[in-house]
């Protein structure tokens, strides 16, 4: 791995606000809300890096999702796959007509 991989991994992601031992006291004492804003500001950065790598994971998994899904066949879908009401006509009145119809559009 390239030595700049290799340090984002062992990149310190824990919130900075965490590591102040009176946080829990500050946030339910009587200044709460401009301990809220202080603590916010603080970690601003960090969570920034944070949202920045799950979206980078997230394109990730879609674009690997995407090309998987590009590299199915289309042919492996049945002939009646590409009828647009098969769902509809198998769950309506004629749904016994409509299933040896489409059985046999399918086995042909």
């Amino acid at each position: 791995k390239p030595a700049g991989q290799a340090a984002e991994e062992e990149e310190d992601l824990s919130l900075p606000s965490d590591k102040d031992g009176n946080k829990a006291a500050n946030l339910s004492g009587p200044h709460a809300d401009q301990w809220k804003v202080y603590y916010d500001r603080m970690d601003a950065p960090v969570k920034a890096k944070i949202a920045a790598k799950q979206a980078k994971a997230a394109a990730a998994r879609d674009a690997s999702e995407a090309s998987a899904a590009a590299a199915a066949p289309a042919a492996a879908k049945l002939p009646s796959d590409k009828d647009p009401y098969k769902a509809a006509n198998l769950a309506g009145p004629y749904a016994e007509k409509w299933k040896a119809y489409y059985a046999k559009m399918d086995a042909e």
